[in-house]
């Protein structure tokens, strides 16, 4: 450590602190999760997502977009001319860490059913509870929960 009050010391983990996560959703649809408590700084995208006709790329964790866009497209379409990045005509605002309590605190009030449920939230618990397992038997686990 380098700063605060374990200064100067070296932390032994008991628990991995990194891991490479593959999801497979069917019909050849994967998604790729890098989730370290290894790394120092990144200037990588917050979230990246690839398809056959592009690309989005969103944010920069720490950083001031300012007027730039809060994510940039990249397109492939024969039919329409355009291969390369381009600026999107939609501007969205960034995203709070805690949007899943403003939502859950909005449903209550409009009487209407949170975007993040508990069944959500129990499917993302299993996919947490089987990562260390999957890793350390070297095998694909399947899911049982839905949302």
């Amino acid at each position: 450590m380098r700063s605060g009050a374990f200064d100067g010391n070296k932390i032994t983990t008991e628990v991995p602190d990194n891991y490479l996560i593959t999801l497979d959703f069917g019909h050849a649809t994967f998604a790729v999760v890098d989730s370290s408590f290894c790394v120092k700084a990144s200037n990588a995208p917050t979230l990246e997502l690839f398809g056959t006709r592009g690309t989005v790329s969103m944010g920069r964790p720490g950083s001031d977009r300012g007027t730039s866009p809060t994510f940039d497209l990249y397109q492939d379409d024969a039919i329409h001319g355009i291969r390369g990045w381009v600026t999107p005509m939609l501007r969205i605002s960034r995203a709070g860490q805690a949007v899943g309590v403003a939502d859950l605190v909005a449903s209550i009030r409009e009487g209407r059913a949170p975007v993040l449920t508990p069944e959500h939230a129990r499917h993302v618990l299993e996919i947490m509870e089987a990562c260390p397992i999957a890793a350390s038997e070297g095998r694909t686990l399947q899911l049982q929960t839905t949302f």
